[in-house]
């Protein structure tokens, strides 16, 4: 017997199974992959832009927040948008702004230029963010939504250790311009391919006019959805903190320890195999347990950058464990949390994803500014922000489960 919810997903359209799964699954992996790319391809880059452009660390910190920043913001529109009109259209928009952004960053003679194509860049990112999210949930529920997740957690976990090394080799053969030429020919392909094979999820019985009055009711739901909210700020938190690592980590390895930036993106490997041991292990749990496991891996990670700070220890291995301890839990809570979150929306998943992927780059962003202005070549302001986000998730989690 499916359950209500299972029945309200299939309802929609058939899932893809065998090898149209397979290529569904790849093509929503192709846009994951230059989501991540985004944030992390040019960061090895950044010391070359630092000279190129002639501007601060800080300043160069700030692409990496104007990219979070529109990111966050097209995702509710984009994600109202595909309610609407249907996914596939959306999500061809969504690509073409990538592209677009990432030609205009290519081609960037200054440093505002350089900025506008990067905020481009993320409207079209956090579009594809949404849809990414959303077209999953159409078309399956249940077991076999947190199974689609898992997989493409596997690109969520590779992709941006895959693009740091990318970017790295890159930036030694083609400078800084090499990694955003890679981005506009990989969105580029994913918009012939989708035009082509991406099958539309959300067939027009089931779309919906937006106006105002509809919209705010809606909102007012999903902010009432205290298991969607519990979720979806898990989600985020996890997120920031991956992000304010990869917003202080360029700068700590290769500034602070004085590592080229191919010795940097190579650590990432280390953190890649511990998100495929989480993912592994979020595969195995049975009963609901990740979120208890994350908990306890997390309150263990920021204890460490907490010691490590204050001790004021500057080594590969003082970021390194702690980061690979949290790598494993994110692997373990990350789908979770994000299964969890979706299974609690309505027919309106797209609203849903749109406002959890928007308040999770919007803290994102909020995190990665921070650092950007107070980051003095230590781990301070980054261990600060690891143990505001593990109260936070370690508070959710004891919650959730009182309430259950």
């Amino acid at each position: 017997m499916k359950t209500s919810e299972e029945q309200s997903a299939s309802s929609l359209v058939d899932a893809p199974q065998g090898k149209k799964k397979v290529g569904f699954c790849l093509l929503i992996g192709g846009a994951i992959f230059m989501i991540m790319g985004g944030v992390s391809m040019y960061l090895p880059s950044l010391p070359l832009l630092e000279n190129a452009f002639h501007r601060t660390q800080g300043e160069l910190q700030f692409t990496l927040s104007i990219y979070l920043l529109f990111f966050a913001l097209s995702q509710l529109p984009l994600g109202l948008l595909s309610d609407r009109y249907g996914r596939k259209p959306i999500f061809i928009m969504a690509l073409s702004m990538f592209a677009l952004g990432s030609v205009i960053t290519l081609s960037a003679e200054n440093y505002g230029l350089f900025v506008v194509g990067r905020a481009i860049q993320g409207l079209g990112a956090g579009g594809l963010s949404t849809l990414t999210k959303t077209m999953g949930r159409d078309v399956y529920s249940g077991d076999e939504l947190t199974q689609i997740t898992s997989y493409l957690g596997v690109v969520v976990v590779g992709a941006p250790f895959l693009s740091l090394i990318i970017g790295a080799h890159i930036d030694q053969l083609l400078g800084w311009q090499g990694s955003f030429l890679i981005l506009a020919g990989l969105a580029v392909t994913e918009l012939i391919l989708v035009s082509l094979f991406l099958p539309e999820t959300f067939p027009e019985r089931k779309r919906q006019r937006v106006s105002l009055r509809t919209l705010q009711h809606d909102i007012g739901i999903a902010l009432h959805n205290k298991v969607f909210l519990r979720y979806a700020v898990i989600f985020a938190m996890i997120n920031t903190i991956d992000v304010a690592y990869n917003t202080v980590g360029t700068f700590f390895y290769q500034n602070t320890l004085h590592l080229s930036s191919i010795e940097f993106a190579w650590l990432g490997v280390c953190l890649a195999v511990g998100l495929l041991m989480g993912l592994f292990i979020c595969r195995r749990i049975q009963g609901g347990r990740n979120d208890i496991l994350g908990c306890v891996l997390f309150v263990i990670v920021s204890t460490m950058l907490l010691f490590v700070s204050f001790a004021k220890i500057e080594s590969v291995p003082s970021l390194l464990i702690p980061m690979l301890i949290f790598s494993v839990g994110m692997g373990i809570l990350f789908p979770y949390a994000f299964s969890k979150a979706l299974s609690a929306a309505d027919h309106r998943v797209g609203l849903y994803s749109s406002l959890m992927g928007s308040f999770q780059i919007g803290v994102s962003f909020s995190a990665s500014w921070l650092i950007s202005l107070s980051y003095d070549g230590t781990l301070l302001s980054f261990a600060v922000i690891v143990a505001v986000c593990t109260v936070v998730i370690t508070f959710l989690t004891l919650a959730t489960r009182l309430a259950e």
